[in-house]
């Protein structure tokens, strides 16, 4: 009896553990984070969708990568406001180095302009790699109406970047007002403990947390500037979201885009702001 009671217990011992374990496991995978952190601190100016980086190389070279997704209205007005709205619905990717998040609102149709460069600015002008690598331009007409627009750099690997945020002349702005702000720069030393697979699915739980369901997956971009990794739409009663990750070459960074709007918006600015690559439908 005594040995039937041990071993029954031991048996209850080994399940216990094993759901412990388990419970862990599954606690940790439900994380949102994933325990992705920077391992150095940054300071974030909220500023327009766009960025302008250089990534500083042990030899004394420079890789610059710059990238502008723009819009203005070509009929009527608008306004562009500064609005955390991916930052308050907590769908907002970890690690991020630059984030911005805008609301723009159109009273007609609108231009957009999409824009990419990657740069190498090398010690020695001499070398056959220095100069322009690959540059990209794209526009394309927007319909009138309301879209959210979030831009974020991730850094996927160790690096030294110096950016630069662009900032609105107050937290809203009249498209037919100027605005003649500086860009504001920064330095970022270190990376994220987080690979960028892990960054996406913590991004994408995040997502389903708030609600949104995936409609479609679509075929990521591929070009000389961005590799792209993942492209999704999402949706959430009548609020559709995009959301975008890329790779910058080159960069060890990430570029991730989200917009969200009505369906019909959020397709039209996908087709114009991610066409830079392919140089799809639109005047280029």
């Amino acid at each position: 009896m005594k040995g039937s009671r041990g071993a029954f217990l031991l048996l209850f011992l080994m399940l216990t553990l094993a759901v412990v374990a388990w419970k862990l496991t599954q606690d940790e995978s439900s994380n949102s984070d994933y325990h992705c952190s920077l391992t150095s601190p940054v300071k974030y100016v909220p500023g327009i969708q766009g960025g302008h980086v250089e990534r500083y190389l042990e030899n004394g070279s420079i890789l610059i990568f710059s990238e502008m997704p723009g819009v203005w209205p070509a009929e009527g007005n608008g306004t562009m406001r500064i609005v955390p709205w991916a930052t308050e619905r907590g769908i907002f990717p970890p690690c991020a180095i630059q984030k911005s998040e805008v609301q723009v609102t159109l009273n007609g149709r609108g231009s957009t302009w999409h824009t990419g460069m990657l740069n190498w600015k090398c010690e020695n002008s001499s070398e056959p790699r220095c100069g322009i690598i690959s540059q990209s331009s794209h526009r394309d007409s927007v319909p009138a109406g309301e879209v959210r627009i979030a831009y974020y750099l991730i850094p996927t690997g160790e690096g030294r970047w110096h950016l630069w945020e662009y900032l609105l002349c107050g937290n809203e702005t009249d498209f037919e007002k100027v605005c003649g702000h500086p860009p504001v720069p920064k330095w970022f030393n270190g990376t994220c403990n987080c690979s960028l697979e892990n960054v996406i699915r913590a991004t994408e739980e995040r997502i389903r947390d708030a609600g949104f369901r995936e409609v479609s997956e679509m075929k990521p971009l591929k070009g000389d500037i961005l590799l792209g990794v993942s492209a999704k739409l999402y949706r959430r009663g009548d609020e559709y979201l995009y959301v975008e990750f890329a790779e910058v070459r080159r960069m060890n960074l990430a570029r991730i885009l989200m917009l969200m709007g009505d369906e019909d918006i959020v397709k039209a600015y996908v087709k114009a702001f991610t066409a830079v690559e392919e140089n799809g439908p639109g005047e280029s």
